[in-house]
């Protein structure tokens, strides 16, 4: 059975908050199928009306560029994140080199030691 147009236009607004807000994406993905199988049966039924017709191509238009915002995000993510763990291992390496080794020393107070009583009579 094709659903009514109206129907189908609130169920494509609410799609994009359901992909803004939904942790699990295997739920979103089965509700915009059966949106897109909702969609079908009324397009080939002829009851769509051309105004949801444009709603679904622009509400298809915006999941597919907050799809590619959030892959270019993550890649960014993880090459900032990257460079970070690189920048970090530098830094560590450049402090090992840079820190002295200990040598041995006369311990100060032998170097300081004033001359016993007895040697002095």
């Amino acid at each position: 059975m094709a659903a009514n147009s109206a129907s189908l236009d609130a169920r494509l607004v609410n799609s994009l908050d359901e992909f803004l807000q939904s942790a699990d994406m295997g739920g979103f993905v089965s509700n915009w199928n059966g949106l897109v199988d909702d969609f079908m049966a009324s397009y080939d039924a002829g009851t769509i009306q051309p105004a949801t017709s444009s709603l679904a191509i622009n509400v298809n238009v915006w999941l597919e560029n907050l799809c590619d915002a959030f892959v270019n995000l993550d890649v960014t993510v993880e090459k900032m994140a990257t460079k970070f763990h690189e920048d970090l291992a530098a830094t560590v390496i450049m402090e090992e080199n840079q820190i002295p080794s200990p040598s041995r020393s006369p311990s100060p107070s032998r170097a300081t030691r004033s001359p016993s009583p007895s040697s002095q009579l």
